[in-house]
């Protein structure tokens, strides 16, 4: 199943929301585009994503995550391997660290799991006829 919370409404319950996102057995993918939730409520998601064993796809750009939230979302992937496909773009590189820990380099380390784990589990005809008409 699908859900899409895009374009901020829900603003301190997303919180909740993404509390009791570890437990759920239905959701494969979740779009919180927009939300502006910070790192704090994105940390929650990330806690909650290393229990999780259904969702496979994550779309989360524009949510005010920084180097913080990055390095909690690069911890739930040492968890979930379920989870394929996470769009974070959106982001503004402005954190105020050394080079080798800024949120560039942390989100293309992200994305190379990312893209390791889509060799271990190439994509079927469907998901591919999917992806084009979405």
């Amino acid at each position: 199943t699908k859900l899409s919370l895009a374009d901020g409404h829900l603003k301190e319950e997303i919180v909740t929301f993404f509390a009791l996102l570890g437990d759920n057995d239905t959701l494969q993918e979740l779009n919180i585009s927009g939300q502006g939730c910070g790192d704090h409520a994105f940390s929650v998601l990330c806690t909650s994503l290393r229990k999780n064993k259904t969702l496979t796809k994550l779309i989360a750009p524009y949510n005010n995550i920084t180097l913080n939230g990055y390095l909690a979302l690069k911890q739930a992937l040492n968890y979930n391997t379920t989870l394929a496909y996470i769009d974070v773009m959106g982001v503004q590189f402005m954190d105020k660290t050394t080079p080798e820990m800024s949120s560039f380099t942390l989100i293309s380390s992200l994305y190379q799991e990312l893209y390791k784990r889509s060799l271990e589990q190439p994509p079927t005809d469907s998901d591919i006829t999917k992806s084009r008409y979405e």
